[in-house]
């Protein structure tokens, strides 16, 4: 029984895993196109969510609490990092090994 309650966690955890693997993109990619506060224009975008976990067995136990993250465009070059000890956007692009948008 414990095995086929191991293979059944495992079958979960790798299907929840992969729809978030994909979902998670699709939504970054989304807010790129709309972005949530366009009037802003100052670079720093805020973004409220809320991070959970529930278990069942062996002992029933479940966890939430609410997060904040601010998104912050250094093409934009906000006042609040103009700084010479703060990445430019040059410097995490050549980090990243990337050409788009940090």
């Amino acid at each position: 029984m414990e095995l086929l309650y191991l293979l059944g966690s495992l079958v979960w955890n790798s299907t929840i895993s992969i729809i978030l693997t994909l979902l998670i993109p699709i939504h970054m990619f989304i807010s790129l196109l709309l972005p949530s506060n366009p009037s802003s224009g100052d670079g720093i975008t805020l973004y409220e969510g809320v991070v959970w976990h529930e278990r069942r067995r062996p002992v029933h136990h479940k966890f939430e609490y609410k997060v904040r993250y601010a998104l912050i465009d250094l093409d934009c070059r906000p006042h609040l990092l103009s700084s010479s000890n703060h990445l430019s956007a040059h410097d995490s692009r050549k980090i990243a090994h990337t050409t788009g948008p940090v």
